[in-house]
């Protein structure tokens, strides 16, 4: 396991503190982006040959340090949602990847600027926008597919952008992205929709992950998404 360039002296007390709690394996390859793949005890993480950044090595060791604590929350979405048909009318596995790794990053990112690096080497894409103006608009354009007498056909594949979205959004690190005329802009869109979701966000945000528990929150999420599907259409 070779770790040259990817220890230094800021991540190497949580570096010491993970292999005192798990497995952990690097493999460096052809790639274009650091990656971690976790199973039980046992984790691996992937590293681009030509990009030894311990930052980004941290960032992935994060993602390691929530699962020691026992912080599954998007394997537990997943559970929650996967196998129900109503739920998979809008979400798929990919959103519900996505969705745990915002939710994560929303909870890793206080540490690792805690550690002492900077914003802006939390993740690649730092400074590129998480939504711009044309997707917005496809947003607005098909989240209904046509209005059938007094009935609203909703768009399932539109729903199920718009939820990425939204936690792209609230994960986004960088400050200097001012996302109000956007959110602005997905609460008229479906304000019932924006506001279980800002809830659980909310819940999420205040979550404490040394001694709370967030499977009634998420939970009850899940159930409000449920109550707001039952009525509509969605195709």
């Amino acid at each position: 396991m070779d770790t040259n360039d990817l220890i230094d002296d800021k991540n190497l007390n949580l570096w010491e503190f993970l292999l005192k709690n798990c497995n952990i394996g690097v493999v460096r390859e052809k790639r274009t982006e650091y990656f971690v793949e976790s199973r039980q005890n046992e984790s691996t993480i992937f590293v681009p040959y030509d990009n030894l950044n311990p930052a980004f090595f941290t960032h992935e060791l994060l993602h390691i340090y929530l699962r020691v604590k026992n912080i599954f929350v998007g394997g537990h979405l997943k559970g929650l949602v996967l196998g129900d048909n109503e739920l998979f009318k809008i979400f798929n596995y990919k959103l519900l990847e996505h969705i745990g790794n915002c939710l994560d990053h929303i909870k890793m990112f206080p540490e690792f600027v805690k550690l002492g690096y900077g914003e802006n080497e939390f993740i690649m894409d730092y400074h590129i926008k998480k939504i711009n103006e044309g997707e917005l608009i496809d947003i607005k354009k098909y989240y209904f597919i046509n209005f059938a007498f007094f009935w609203k056909i909703y768009n399932g594949k539109a729903i199920n952008y718009y939820i990425g979205k939204y936690f792209s959004i609230k994960a986004c690190p960088n400050k200097n992205f001012n996302y109000n005329l956007e959110l602005n802009e997905l609460k008229n869109i479906d304000k019932q929709l924006f506001q279980i979701l800002e809830s659980f966000l909310e819940d999420w945000r205040d979550f404490n992950i040394t001694i709370d528990d967030y499977h009634s929150f998420t939970h009850e999420f899940v159930l409000k998404i449920k109550a707001w599907i039952k009525p509509k259409y969605i195709k």
